[in-house]
């Protein structure tokens, strides 16, 4: 994302780019700026993570994200809980309501907020599955769970997901609900 970035931005001397955790990174000099991409979801508890990042800023800053909401991937999950239901994931992706109040409650005000349900095509479960793998959201903490599909659970998982989730054109559908934030640091 920040070969992306750079490449659409004219080189300035007033960007700087940083990839880091930002539960380990800090700054002598507070960013004006702190953007994210859907990632500040993956890191447990939200609430450290975003204390995190108010870390990082001073009254002025902005922060401006686009985060993963609870009913991405509701399909999965709900396939997931008819060919396993003892297999729960261990974490679930946080309410829209939650993740403003805890900007709230971190001296953040909320400039301009809404979510978004995004629904995307795929040529069917199995083809789902390898996108969300080749992302890395497989190994995140949304999918741990303490007892792992196993391979017959999995066959059965793509097959209900087939069955149940197929769109007009072929194919499965799969939703996202996103949630995009500029907030204002006080």
């Amino acid at each position: 994302m920040i070969r992306q970035a750079a490449q659409i931005l004219p080189p300035t001397p007033r960007v700087n780019w940083i990839e880091a955790d930002v539960r380990d990174h800090s700054s002598p000099i507070p960013y004006p700026l702190i953007v994210s991409s859907s990632s500040l979801h993956w890191i447990e508890p939200l609430s450290a993570t975003l204390s995190d990042v108010t870390a990082l800023a001073v009254p002025g800053s902005f922060f401006v994200a686009s985060i993963m909401l609870r009913n991405t991937l509701h399909e999965l999950h709900h396939a997931r809980r008819q060919v396993a239901p003892r297999k729960e994931p261990a974490a679930l992706l946080p309410d829209f309501d939650q993740v403003l109040q805890c900007l709230e409650s971190l001296q953040w005000r909320i400039v301009t907020a809404r979510e978004e349900l995004l629904v995307e095509n795929y040529p069917s479960a199995d083809g789902l599955l390898r996108t969300l793998h080749d992302q890395g959201v497989t190994g995140e903490t949304g999918s741990h769970t303490r007892f792992p599909l196993n391979r017959g659970e999995l066959n059965r998982l793509r097959h209900y997901y087939d069955a149940h989730y197929r769109h007009s054109g072929g194919g499965v559908t799969a939703t996202y609900q996103v949630g995009l934030i500029k907030a204002l640091k006080l």
